[in-house]
Parts: C-alpha cells; structure tokens; sequence
C-alpha cells in the first residue's frame, strides 16, 4: 500500500507503537504482580532496572527460587526484548517508493544535430557507450529519455517517447556495391528495396571494371576490387534505398585511421552500433542500423588466429575471406576483398583490405534495415512545423552511436559473439521504427520533434496493508490494556517501587505520590528514613527482625 508519508512520520508512528506495546506489557506485568505470587513485585520491579539487572537478578536467585518463578523472569526478559524490537521488525517491510501521478502527453522540439566532419549529421547528446552485450533498447530510451537532451525538463518528471504501431513495408534487399553513388556489383536483384553498401577513400578509386564477383551457395557472394592506392583506411558507408519512390536513408561508420607499417594483431577500436532513420515525403520510414567490428592482423598468415580470438564463430565468411587472402596473386596487389551474406533486410560483410606490405586490416559490419508502410504524421508535430511537407533526407546522417565495451581480463579482451551483435543491430533498428512518426527527425530545418507521455514522481513509503492492520489493531488493544489497568488496579501494583515507598511516606511529607524524595545510598535512605535496617546489612537474621517501616510495605489482605 503506498503511502505519501516522510520517513519522520513513520519512525513517529512505530515510536507510539512501540510506547503502546512496552506499556501492554507493563500492565501485563502488573496483572502478574497482583496475582503472581510473593516474587511477582519483585519481577516487575527488576524489569524496571533494564536487562542487566533482570539477568544477574536471575541468576543469583537460581538457587533458590521455584521453577515457576524462573519462568516468568524468562519469559519477562525475552517479552521485554520483543517489544523494545517490534518497531524494528515493522521497519523491514517498509520501503521507500515512488508512484506516478499526473499523466500527460507533450511535445518537445529542440535543435539537435552537428556536422560530422563537414559531410554527416549528427543527433547530439545521443551517444553512449554500454557494456558489451547488455541491452542496447534499454540504453537507446535511457538517451531518448534523458532530461539534459530535453529542453526545459521538468525536475522529477518521467518522459517515455511514445510507440506507434506500425507494419513491415518491405523485408526483401537487394544489393549493389556503390563507387559513390555509382551503382556498381549488383549482387542480387530479387528484392523490394535496393541496399548501396558503398566506400569512400578520399583521392583513391575503386577499380570496379577490374572486380571479380563469385556466386556462392545460398545468398553469399566473394567479391574482389583492386584499389589505386591505400594507406589510411577513412569510413565504410551503407545506404539503403526504397523502389519506387524517394525514400533514401544514408549512414556511415569508420574503420578508424591506422597506421599501415603498424598493424596490430585484434580488435582495432570499440565495436559500434549506429542507427538512422528517415521518413519520406509520401510517409514511409526508413530505419537503418549498421554494426561494425573493426580488427586487423599483423600478417596473412596471423588472420585465422587473430580471427578466432576476436570472435566467437569462425563462420563461412571468415573461411572464405582466409582463402581469398592467402591467393598468391590477388595478396601482390592493393585489393579490397568482401565476403557478404543477405537474408530478408539483414546484411553482414567481412571486409578486409590489403597491399603489398604484409598486413591486413578489416571490418565485420551487421546491418538491419526496416521498412515501415506510410504513416501520418504527428498531428501535434505537423502543427508544430507549421503545415510544412515533409522534405528529402539529406546524405549521412546518424541517430544514435551506442558503442560496446569490451571487458579485458588479464590484458586479453574478451571475443566477440557474432550472434550477439546481430541481434544488438536487429534491435537497435526496430526499436527506433517502433518510435514511429513520435520521433521525427528534420534533418533539413535542423530540429528533432519528440512525444513523450509524462509522469510526474511522487515519493513515498510501501506499507503492506497486513502491516498497517496489525500495528493498528496492536496499539488500540495494547492502549486499551494499558488505561485499564491505570483505572482499574491499585496503583501499588502499576507504579515502581520508588511510588510504593512515596506512597508510604507521603502523608508524613504532607504531598501526594509519586514525588521526588531526597535519599542516599549508603545506608539507603529516603527522607532521612532508612529502608533496611542497619544490624540487617550488617548480617542480622532477617527472618527474626521486622522494621514498622518494611511492614508497611507487605499487601497483607494479598497474601
């Protein structure tokens, strides 16, 4: 049961409870002393004096008190402890919570994108970095949710993006090798949606004329392009293009810059996940999503070793890749060499790129693409633009980058499950496509349009009702006992033994009891009276020697 309660009221609660609960238990104790025998006063006297004293009580009396008074001295001693201990026990079950109230929807807009080197636009504050295999949807909406890449957020305010309903417009690539925007290698034509996967290297060319393509069993190609030049690798782009209509989506992913003479054996940089998604004039959504996995081997001949301990699946792309790398005559000349697999929207290549020195430096790239049919547009979103159409998607643009940390044990990295990573791509584009037109992007007017249901935080405490029952019920009996037997019982049998002596004395002090008595200790007096005899702290006989003092302590009519 949630409660809008602060800590201090509870802790004032379980304080009255436990005030209620020791003072039951004192009118319980008072009951006993009334009825329980000549030790009963004395039991619920030591009690008064704290556990230290009920327990060393107890033991110098073991001796010589009955069974049934040992009893009720242990079963005092542990009831004392329960009831000093009851609110601490309530406590466990109780725990802070928070509860969302107020739920809304609003719209938020706001200028987000940056230019990536003059050539790429980019979403900002929509980086990340996760730990490797955790769930990427998880770290694409804590971005999206975010409140610094909300403008003017609302302290404790909860922002969800809104999901959309949507349905697959097309799961069927096919695919071209792209000098640049120069349709090049189609590879398959069977397809509602042509995917460009193509590469640039600034002032160096791609001898397209000169490939060799070979058809392998299943939807799997080998593919072989000389290069003019190589010696920085710059970015693998992927584009993926719809039938029919202008829908086009762009993204780009680098291998990284490398110094070739120095190759090293593994992974080269951080595995990458990056995701973009357009949205034609007519409507239909385009998500794209590329993984990529970049690695490099000192030699040739190290690229099966280095391969194996990078990844978890020497799979028929790396096979075919070591054969193709290890031809005598292609490996003499600067050759870029892809192994690609297409299945419905999902693409994975191995790329690797090689010169007349002897390394090799490559790239594993995962890429999903979802096509969604034609949607409209945000009312609300449409409003905010104004009315405008909806423009063409400019070239490269990226959503989000969500990069995989690698753990390392003892300075070796960790190898990387191919199955995993997949399915990190797979999700990372459905997931973005499942935002729908909630989640526009016009990457023309430079503005990022957002719906978000909202939920304001309420803070709290958990109560279990059966908790909140039992402490209730508990206190009304426990103060219902206790009031009793202040109004029903005599007071010598209630109050401490300090009252009883007041009590005794206080129509010679011309007061009532209790009251504050002067006293000493040695010999224990009050008000100049002595409580004990001294020839009986000396060592008299004290079953021969009666004060009129104690004899006024004694409940004769109890007896």
């Amino acid at each position: 049961m949630f409660l809008v309660w602060s800590l201090f009221a509870v802790n004032l609660v379980l304080a009255v409870f436990q005030f209620l609960l020791i003072g039951a238990f004192g009118a319980i104790s008072a009951i006993y002393s009334r009825f329980g025998g000549e030790h009963a006063n004395s039991i619920r006297w030591t009690r008064q004096g704290g556990y230290p004293e009920m327990l060393k009580s107890l033991y110098n009396s073991w001796k010589t008190i009955p069974k049934s008074t040992k009893v009720a001295m242990v079963i005092t001693i542990f009831a004392s402890l329960a009831a000093s201990l009851a609110d601490k026990g309530a406590a466990y079950f109780i725990t802070l919570a928070e509860r969302q109230i107020n739920a809304s929807f609003i719209m938020v807009n706001s200028p987000q994108f940056i230019p990536i080197s003059g050539t790429s636009l980019e979403l900002s504050g929509w980086s990340t970095n996760i730990r490797y295999g955790a769930n990427i949807v998880d770290a694409m909406a804590r971005m999206i949710n975010d409140t610094s890449n909300i403008p003017d957020a609302a302290a404790g305010r909860i922002y969800i993006p809104q999901t959309y309903e949507y349905e697959i417009g097309c799961n069927q690539a096919a695919i071209l090798a792209l000098d640049y925007k120069t349709p090049q290698l189609r590879l398959r034509d069977n397809g509602c949606m042509e995917v460009f996967y193509f590469f640039q290297f600034p002032g160096r060319e791609l001898l397209f004329a000169n490939a060799t393509v070979i058809k392998r069993l299943g939807d799997r190609w080998s593919i072989t392009v000389p290069i003019t030049d190589i010696r920085w690798l710059y970015e693998i782009s992927v584009a993926a293009i719809l039938h029919n209509n202008s829908t086009s989506l762009s993204t780009t992913s680098s291998f990284g810059r490398q110094n070739w003479v120095y190759l090293q054996d593994g992974i080269t940089s951080l595995p990458e996940t990056i995701t973009s998604k357009g949205v034609s004039p007519t409507g239909e959504t385009l998500v794209l999503s590329i993984s990529n996995i970049p690695f490099s081997s000192s030699t040739v001949q190290r690229f099966r070793n280095v391969s194996t301990a990078a990844f978890d699946n020497y799979n028929d792309l790396f096979q075919a890749m070591e054969v193709s790398i290890n031809n005598a005559t292609l490996r003499s000349k600067t050759n870029m060499f892809t192994e690609a697999r297409v299945v419905n929207s999902t693409i994975e290549t191995l790329v690797c790129y090689s010169s007349n020195l002897p390394g090799l430096m490559c790239a594993y790239n995962i890429i999903s693409i979802v096509s969604v049919k034609q949607q409209p547009l945000n009312s609300i979103i449409a409003e905010a633009r104004q009315g405008r159409p909806l423009p063409q998607n400019p070239d490269l643009t990226i959503a989000m980058r969500i990069r995989h940390t690698i753990t390392t044990v003892n300075g070796t990295r960790q190898s990387i499950s191919l199955s995993t990573m997949k399915n990190a791509t797979s999700a990372a584009a459905y997931y973005l496509a499942s935002l729908g037109q909630n989640f526009y992007m016009d990457w023309n007017a430079s503005e990022l349009y957002i719906i978000y249901d909202i939920r304001d935080t309420q803070s709290g405490l958990e109560i279990p009702f059966w908790l909140i029952l039992c402490i209730a019920v508990t206190m009304m009996v426990c103060l219902g006992m206790w009031a009793s037997t202040e109004y029903f019982m005599d007071g010598r049998y209630t109050s401490s033994l300090h009252t009883n002596i007041a009590m005794q004395l206080a129509a010679r002090l011309k007061s009532s009891a209790p009251l504050l008595m002067r006293s000493k200790v040695d010999p224990l007096e009050f008000e100049e009276i002595p409580i004990v005899p001294h020839d009986i702290q000396q060592g008299a006989d004290i079953n021969t020697y009666t004060t009129p003092f104690i004899s006024t302590l004694e409940y004769p009519n109890d007896r």
